[in-house]
This record gives structure tokens, C-alpha cells and sequence, in this order.
């Protein structure tokens, strides 16, 4: 039997920690971005071993359709190494700005004013 499975599987932690899920990914319809909410867990062997005990890190990220894992993981893994949050990460891109209107400075107006005001000067200096 065939279970579609998200492909948030691909993420990972570091020789410590392993990523646990808490809760389905929400995907967003408009862009196809996930927001993928869990714990990082110490419960690798290495993880296991340390004394004290590891407390387990929340992680909440927001990954695109067509998401980078392996920089994803790449992230994660420096982060954890340098104790920053994992909390709120956002790794889509940002959406894209509709193109701007073409619009005319204030020096422009300006500019073009006294330009047409000397053209019209010149041209009644002649007459």
C-alpha cells in the first residue's frame, strides 16, 4: 500500500538530536509552504550519553513546496551546535513584490518645469 508521507521527513538534527513531530505539516494552499512543528530529541546514542541529561529543543519551521533539506539541515544543525532557538524559522522565500509603478521625483518636476519655463522664454525672446 502506497501512504503519501511529507517530505519533512528528510529533516534532521545533529549526532545528538533527531527531529520528532508533534503534529501534521499545515501546508499553506497559496504557495504550497508547510509550517512543521516538533521536538528535537536527545535520543541518538550520543545524545543518550551526555550527563546531564539533554533537554529536548522545540523547533517550528515553515519550508517551501519544493524545499533544500540538505541546507535546511545544514541550519539546523549549526544552530544547534551554537544553542539558537529553533523557534519560528521561516526558510521560503520571501514572496515576490509586484512590479513597481513608474513614478516622477520631486527634483524631476522640478527639473522639467524650469526647463519648459526656459524653453518658452527663449522662444518669446526671439518673437
Amino acid at each position: 500500500m502506497h501512504v503519501p508521507v511529507h517530505p519533512a521527513i528528510q529533516l534532521r538534527g545533529d549526532e545528538r538530536y533527531n527531529p520528532r513531530f508533534t503534529q501534521e505539516a499545515e501546508v499553506r494552499t497559496a504557495d504550497g509552504a508547510a509550517r512543521i512543528t516538533g521536538w528535537m530529541r536527545p535520543d541518538s546514542p550520543e545524545g543518550v550519553a551526555v550527563k546531564p541529561p539533554l533537554p529536548d529543543i522545540p523547533f517550528r519551521f515553515i519550508v517551501p513546496a519544493n524545499a533544500d533539506y540538505p541546507a535546511i539541515n545544514f541550519e539546523v544543525w549549526r544552530r544547534l551546535q551554537s544553542g539558537e532557538t529553533l523557534w519560528d524559522l521561516d526558510f521560503a522565500p520571501p514572496p515576490s513584490r509586484p512590479p513597481q509603478r513608474a513614478t516622477i521625483s520631486g527634483g524631476a518636476v522640478v527639473f522639467s518645469a524650469l526647463a519648459f519655463g526656459v524653453l518658452l522664454w527663449a522662444r518669446n525672446s526671439r518673437n
